[in-house]
């Protein structure tokens, strides 16, 4: 997932995309422990608002499931959105998450087209 978040980031700023200018305001946020690391869990954050699949690992499972949409607004992003914490809970509930790359094109081209969920 950190490679996809990066991706992302880095041909929305390239398209001078509003949501590129939005992920640079989590700079050194609460959203992460640096700088880029706000960026990265706001892309994943907002990859959960374009309804598009993301996979992870249960633990201690070793593969990867669906995740429900619904799961998104109990927790929190860590790790360039690579791993997903309930709130208050000290494991993760998914770690290892992913987009299929197919499914990465698609979002980021739809994200360069409509940028209105991008506040």
């Amino acid at each position: 997932m950190r490679e996809a978040t990066t991706r992302a980031y880095t041909q929305l700023r390239k398209h001078k995309s509003i949501w590129s200018d939005v992920a640079d305001k989590f700079f050194g946020s609460s959203l992460g422990n640096t700088r880029e690391e706000g960026v990265l869990i706001y892309l994943a954050n907002a990859f959960t608002t374009q309804n598009i699949p993301l996979y992870g690992k249960h633990p201690p499972s070793l593969e990867r499931e669906l995740i429900s949409p619904l799961e998104f607004g109990r927790g929190r992003f860590t790790d360039g959105g690579a791993t997903f914490y309930y709130h208050g809970r000290p494991d993760p509930e998914y770690a290892d998450i992913a987009i299929k790359e197919s499914d990465l094109e698609g979002v980021i081209e739809k994200m360069k087209r409509d940028s209105s969920l991008a506040f």
